[in-house]
Order: structure tokens, then C-alpha cells, then sequence
């Protein structure tokens, strides 16, 4: 399959080589290493034997143009990364399928998670950098791999909780919350904005970040925001701060099973929706706008979509308020509502439509999506080992032949 970016034809200006006597010099090129040509001037047959007639002074003088494209693996700290994920792949390679399908999941989540450690590294190294130099030009270059990077970590982890964590099809959204917290850093920025007023509660981020974290499942954080302000030992505070400490949230540590748990949860939402229902907080609106996430409300998420950010955490926003419980698998039937309150398939960009088709457990399409959108096939080309190692990846499907990069992702 010819990736868009090999169908995306550009050019590049070259200087013409001399005329010399009317005589044409043409170019040729040879191949370098990796993404590398080298481009020099170089006579036809024709012209050549003219010139070897003449004075060794009279041909023109060749100079080698070096050609470069998507060579943001090249850089220093990049070839660490490259290096180090190496030593990932060979240890991965001696990995036993012998083993029980228990500890064979804990071992695949330790390999991603050594995969990832080294993509973290590379970002702060890639930090560094950007702080330690004046070079405008060098400081874009880098805070492009930055993002780059941060962008392929995102996918990873999401990779790693739906195909590899997951293996089983178990409840996953403990994990997705995490996922959700760690990447998506907003309510920490409105939180910090509030606080630096004298007054927390007067501030215009101060309930934005109180829903913003009921929206993640970080009610304690919302409880610590909600007790600074000056109303918090009246009825509707109290009851509202009830609800939030009382969330029943599922963990594989619990003790509880699923259908446990579900029971609880629905006590639990039951009577936040009767208190809704009573009026409890019909007198305090921001209350009322809590109680509604609380209750699942579809209106209140379409309504707090800016505090969502993106489709994807609306989806799992929304699912940890209607049916905490779901499986990886059920997730991408709650899709297109999410991706409807952001404008549409029309607005989906690169990166919504790789983990678009994770969340549709379509992993060849991510693969696909990765090999011809982003700049690299380092990511891809691990990634596609990892997932075959876990059973999760058929290789006859899959069009692209990530195996032919391995090379080019792992060499000095």
C-alpha cells in the first residue's frame, strides 16, 4: 500500500550545473544511507568523451548536494532512542509463548511499559535541548519531535490498555482514567489558575476545573476544590460533597466482582438522581451541573464539551457515568454521539482518526493510520512486534510491511 506521504509529491531546487561550451550537464544521484541521496552534476555519455578530450581545467567542477527527507530520527538523541528500544526488541524476540496466558499478559505490559520509559526519556532529553539552545530554527525542530513524541506515547498507552492490559476483555476503565489524567493536564491548569486568587471561588476557572475534574473521575480533587469555598458547610454542599465521596469506583484490588460492583454503583446513582429529582440543588446551579455529570446526563456533557477536550474523553467521561463497567470492546459503540458534539467526522484530524480506529479495535488500521501519517516507522514498526507478540495482530492482513523498516528503526 503506497503511504500518503510517498504519494505526496515535493520538490526540491537543486543549482543547475554549469553550460560549458554549450555542452548539458545533467544530474544523478546516488543513494546514501536511509533517507539520503547524494545529487551531483554528471555529463551525458556524449558530453563525457568530449571532456575527456580536453584539459583536465576545462570540465566543471562537481559538487555533491546531500538530500535529505524525514530525518527526525537522525539527531543524537533520537539515535538514543532508537538504540535503547533495541535492546527492548531483542529481549522481546526471546520471549516464550510457553508460558501461562496470566503471566504472559504481565510480561507484554512490562515490555510496552520499557518501550514507553524510552519514549519519556527522549522527551525530556528533547526538553533539555530546547531550553539549552538559541537557535530559532533548532528550538521549532525540537519542539516538533516534542510533540511528535508525545503524540506516539499517547497512542501507545491507549494501544497498550485496549490490546495488550486487556487481553481478556476485561473492565477497563479504571485504566482509561488513568490514561486520561496523565495526558490530558487541563484540569490541573484551571485548578492552578484558581488558586493563585485570594478567593478560589471568585475566580472564572474555579468551577470549570471542579467539573473538569468529575469529568476525569478525580473527585477528590473536585471535594479539596469545592471545600475552599465560603458556602461549604450548608445542606447542598454537604450533600453534593456526599455523592462525590461515596462514587463507588471499580478496581481489580477491590475485592468486588463485576456484577458487585455494578449493584453498588447503581445504589449509588440512584440516589444521586433522587436528590437531583428533589430539587436539592436547584438553588445552587454549579451543584446542580455536578449532580447532572453525576447522573449521566447526555445534555450536561454536550454542554461541557470545551472541558472535555477532545471526542475521546467525552466518550470515556460519559461512560464512566452511564455503564463504568463496559468492556474494551463495547467502547465503539458509543462513539459517533461523542464525535457528532465536536463538529463530526468532517473535524477528525490525524491523531482522532488513529485512535478512532483503536477504540473500533480495528489495530490494522491503526497501523495503517501510523505508517502514513506520522514521520516515522519507528513507532509503528515496534509497535506491530509487540501486538504480534500478543496475539493481537494477523500479519497476513496487514497491507503495509512494517518488518521491512525494522532495520531502519533499530541501526546506528
Amino acid at each position: 500500500m503506497a503511504s500518503e506521504r510517498d504519494n505526496d509529491v515535493k520538490f526540491l531546487d537543486i543549482p543547475s550545473p554549469p553550460n560549458v561550451h554549450g555542452l548539458d550537464i545533467g544530474l544523478k544521484a546516488k543513494w546514501g544511507r536511509g533517507n539520503q541521496l547524494y545529487v551531483f552534476p554528471s555529463p551525458s555519455e556524449a558530453t563525457e568523451l568530449v571532456f575527456e578530450l580536453r584539459r583536465p581545467q576545462q570540465q566543471p567542477q562537481a559538487q555533491i548536494h546531500e538530500v535529505r527527507w524525514n530525518t527526525d530520527m537522525y539527531s543524537p538523541i533520537t539515535r538514543k532512542l532508537v538504540n535503547e528500544s533495541h535492546n527492548t526488541f531483542k529481549a522481546l524476540q526471546k520471549f516464550g509463548s510457553e508460558i501461562n496466558e496470566t503471566n504472559r499478559r504481565t510480561q507484554l505490559v512490562k515490555f510496552s511499559r520499557r518501550y514507553r520509559s524510552v519514549m519519556k526519556a527522549c522527551v525530556i532529553d528533547l526538553q533539555t535541548s530546547i531550553d539549552g539552545t538559541i537557535d530559532e530554527s533548532e528550538k521549532q525542530e525540537f519542539m516538533g519531535q516534542v510533540q511528535l513524541f508525545e503524540i506516539i506515547e499517547l497512542i501507545w498507552s491507549l494501544c497498550e490498555i485496549l490490546f495488550i492490559e486487556n487481553l481478556k476483555g476485561g473492565a477497563i476503565m479504571i485504566h482509561l482514567l488513568d490514561w486520561v489524567k496523565w495526558h490530558f493536564t487541563q484540569p490541573n491548569e484551571l485548578c492552578q489558575h484558581a488558586l493563585q486568587e485570594d478567593n478560589p471561588e471568585n475566580s472564572s476557572f474555579y468551577w470549570d476545573a471542579i467539573y473538569s475534574f468529575v469529568l476525569q473521575g478525580r473527585v477528590g480533587d473536585a471535594r479539596s476544590l469545592l471545600a475552599l469555598h465560603s458556602l461549604k458547610d450548608t445542606d447542598t454542599f454537604t450533600s453534593i460533597d456526599e455523592l462525590l465521596r461515596k462514587m463507588p469506583i471499580y478496581a481489580d484490588f477491590s475485592g468486588l466482582t463485576l456484577g458487585e460492583f455494578d449493584l453498588k454503583w447503581r445504589y449509588w446513582q440512584e440516589e444521586c438522581a433522587r436528590r437531583l429529582d428533589d430539587g436539592d440543588f436547584g438553588h445552587q446551579k454549579n451543584l446542580e451541573t455536578i449532580c447532572k455529570i453525576l447522573c449521566g446526563e447526555d445534555q450536561v456533557f454536550v454542554d461541557l464539551c470545551d472541558l472535555c477536550q477532545s471526542w475521546y474523553q467525552m466518550v470515556i467521561s460519559k461512560h464512566l457515568y452511564t455503564n463504568p463497567t463496559v468492556k474494551a470492546f463495547d467502547l465503539q459503540y458509543h462513539i459517533q454521539p461523542c464525535i457528532d458534539a465536536f463538529g463530526g467526522n468532517s473535524q477528525l484530524a490525524t491523531l482522532d482518526n488513529i485512535i478512532h480506529a483503536a477504540l473500533e479495535f480495528d489495530i490494522h488500521q491503526v497501523i495503517k493510520e501510523s505508517s502514513a501519517q506520522l514521520s516515522n516507522w519507528w513507532f509503528s514498526a515496534h509497535i506491530t512486534d509487540l501486538l504480534h507478540h500478543a496475539g493481537q495482530l494477523d500479519l497476513q492482513k496487514l497491507k503495509v510491511n512494517i518488518f521491512l523498516q525494522l532495520p531502519t528503526c533499530m541501526t546506528d
